[in-house]
């Protein structure tokens, strides 16, 4: 999936690159997903939290830190 496809269906860029970088690799904490989406820190907590709300992410409690996974996008 691409990016500009997700912006197409009305996400914001930052959320895109975000979701897209789960599709690709899977769960992981905020620090991985900011290096691997390329986006910063800070604004992926944000993005990932407005995600949450849209129902495309969800949040798996872990000993050490938060896991984000995301949903299938068939779902």
């Amino acid at each position: 999936m691409q990016t500009a496809l997700l912006q197409e269906l009305g996400l914001p860029l930052n959320e895109a690159k975000i979701y897209e970088a789960l599709l690709t690799y899977g769960g992981s904490g905020v620090s991985t997903i900011s290096l691997r989406s390329g986006v910063h820190r800070r604004n992926t907590y944000d993005a990932l939290h407005r995600l949450i709300e849209k129902g495309l992410v969800y949040e798996v409690f872990t000993q050490g830190e938060t896991v984000y996974e995301a949903v299938e996008p068939g779902k």
